[in-house]
């Protein structure tokens, strides 16, 4: 059942979800795409730091509040490969692995905080 009135939001103080970065919004969009989507992910004013991807779920609207919302990337990890790989393939090897962290399933990386 959803509820397509229903505003999860996200921001500093006083919303559904705290925080200003890509966590928080990526926790309130899983949060309404697990509930059928049909919902908005409001952001509050704020400069929000993003150290990896936000990834949109169907059914999900995500919104800011005008110049006051404002989604920074933050710099990324740089590492030269050491092994290349075929075309379909899904490893990689790096010289360090040391800025990196790994998901739950092992199945994504991204560069570690």
């Amino acid at each position: 059942m959803h509820h397509p009135q229903l505003e999860v939001t996200v921001g500093a103080e006083g919303t559904t979800f705290k925080g200003l970065d890509d966590l928080a919004i990526q926790a309130a969009i899983d949060y309404v795409a697990a509930r059928g989507g049909g919902r908005t992910v409001a952001l509050h004013e704020g400069t929000y730091q993003l150290h990896n991807s936000v990834r949109l779920r169907s059914g999900v609207r995500l919104v800011g509040q005008g110049r006051g919302t404002v989604l920074r990337k933050c710099a990324s990890v740089t590492v030269p490969l050491t092994e290349d790989t075929d075309w379909y393939g899904n490893r990689v090897t790096v010289e360090e692995a040391s800025g990196f962290r790994i998901d739950a399933d092992g199945d994504s990386a991204w560069a570690a905080r």
